[in-house]
Formats: C-alpha cells, structure tokens, sequence
C-alpha cells in the first residue's frame, strides 16, 4: 500500500514534471545570480576603484561590459518570476476545480 501513495506509481505525473523543472529553476536562479554580481563588480569598479579614470577608455569599455553582461544575465529574473506567477495559477484553478466538484453536503 506504501507504494501507491507515491504519486509516480499512482498515475499522477505532476511530482514528475516538478523534478524535471527543478534543474532548469537551479539555474535561472544561478544565472541570475551571476548576473547581479556582474552588475555590482561593474559598479565597484566604477564608483569604488575609479577605473573609468584609471584605465581611460579601456577602463570605460570594462564597467560597460561588465554592467551591460550583468544586465543580460539578469533577464531570467522575469522568465522565473513568470513560471512563479503560472504555477500559482495553476493550483488556484485546481483548488477552484476540487471545490466546485465536490457535492455539498446537506
């Protein structure tokens, strides 16, 4: 009986498809990550270490890059913040679904 409380054996499939997503949320958080320190290491170089008047251009042409790659990475921000948005409404409409196909009783 123990094994049909596990939903792989019981024909639910929904566990299933959390675990397979779990690695692709790893790494949306992990590039977002990266992103926003590249943002701050821009940011340092260009407040803190001054490397804009340092280096000259080629100082510039850094915190630019570094800036705009940090911009980048952190786009997945929205994408993550989507499936968030998705999933919850994906379980309000399960709620919503079980609870008007339950008979009241009287």
């Amino acid at each position: 009986m123990a094994l049909l409380s596990r939903p792989e054996l019981n024909g639910s499939h929904d566990s299933l498809s959390s675990h397979r997503k779990q690695p692709q949320i790893i790494w949306l958080k992990l590039v977002m990550a990266l992103g926003l320190a590249l943002i701050i290491l821009g940011h340092y170089l260009w407040v803190v270490v001054k490397l804009p008047q340092t280096m000259g251009v080629s100082g510039i042409i850094l915190v630019a890059a570094l800036s705009a790659v940090g911009l980048i990475m952190s786009l997945p921000t929205k994408i993550y913040l989507t499936l968030l948005l998705m999933e919850h409404e994906r379980k309000l409409k399960e709620m919503q679904k079980a609870a008007s196909s339950t008979p009241d009783e009287n």
